[in-house]
């Protein structure tokens, strides 16, 4: 099969896979090339357990140590493209609502400094786009979350993002616009940049504004926070677990992958999603 990747010239261009992924992902831990096998579905069963209890499946050591290095340095490579500029959003990551008050949870305005690094800017040869096309990889998420099948996404700035937390940066508390998000952790912060989150805080019937009110206003309840070492594969419930990245301290950027997929082909951001974290409509 092939993935798509970003041109110069904003055209997608056809890659082909890697050839080996046991050069990229732990394999013997994680056998994600073998769904066939008893050790496969024993994985699937257990993020399927893992999500239905706290929202987050967990796979620490995800991958070699060589491609997370080789990755991380294409990050900090690409850094200087990064949207750097602070950006106002509500918890909820749409339009103000003019028809609420302005200190209403769905239109308090909140602080993130974390900046984004688009798919367009990533290197083209960067080990993380065959990772991303991989059959295998969304076989097995979408065997977890259960759908038939996922797609990689269309949008020319959101298949593949790099996040950087410079010291200092804070993402702030939000419900992402997709239902579920996968990451890879690439280089944790020395101190602070702690991933914290409140699992099913909110439901399709219930936007949940007075609990988002009262965690906005300092009330920790229900937070939990996920550690992550360098190479560790999350899948989060992004949609209806709030979550945010604690002020990053110390003198470590802080790099995450961001892997963007769809039960359904030819997903776009909204153009306001679009300008708030890349600074551009497209």
């Amino acid at each position: 099969m092939e993935m798509t990747m970003a041109r110069a010239d904003g055209a997608r261009a056809p890659v082909a896979e890697s050839p080996d992924m046991r050069e990229l992902i732990d394999l013997r831990r994680y056998p994600l090339d073998r769904p066939a096998s008893a050790e496969w579905r024993t994985l699937v069963e257990r993020g399927r357990a893992a999500m239905a209890a706290e929202g987050v499946m967990v796979l620490d050591g995800f991958l070699t140590a060589p491609a997370l290095e080789a990755i991380r340095a294409d990050a900090r490579a690409a850094e200087p493209k990064a949207f750097f500029k602070p950006k106002s959003h509500n918890a909820y990551l749409m339009d103000q609502d003019p028809d609420l008050p302005a200190d209403h949870p769905r239109n308090r305005l909140l602080r993130t400094d974390v900046a984004t690094i688009a798919d367009d800017d990533i290197p083209a040869d960067s080990l993380i786009r065959p990772i991303y096309g991989w059959s295998g990889l969304r076989g097995f998420l979408a065997a977890v979350i259960g759908v038939e099948r996922l797609y990689p996404y269309d949008d020319p700035l959101a298949s593949i993002n790099f996040n950087v937390g410079r010291p200092g940066a804070q993402l702030s508390w939000h419900l992402d616009a997709a239902e579920f998000t996968t990451t890879i952790m690439l280089q944790p912060a020395a101190t602070g940049g702690a991933y914290e989150y409140v699992p099913f805080i909110r439901s399709e019937m219930d936007m949940a504004y007075d609990r988002v009110g009262r965690l906005l206003d300092g009330d920790r309840a229900g937070v939990r926070v996920l550690e992550q070492k360098g190479g560790t594969l999350v899948l989060f419930r992004g949609h209806h677990s709030i979550h945010r990245v604690t002020t990053i301290e110390g003198a470590t950027t802080r790099n995450v992958a961001i892997l963007s997929y769809d039960p359904q082909p030819g997903r776009m951001l909204l153009e306001h999603a679009r300008r708030t974290f890349y600074g551009r409509p497209g």
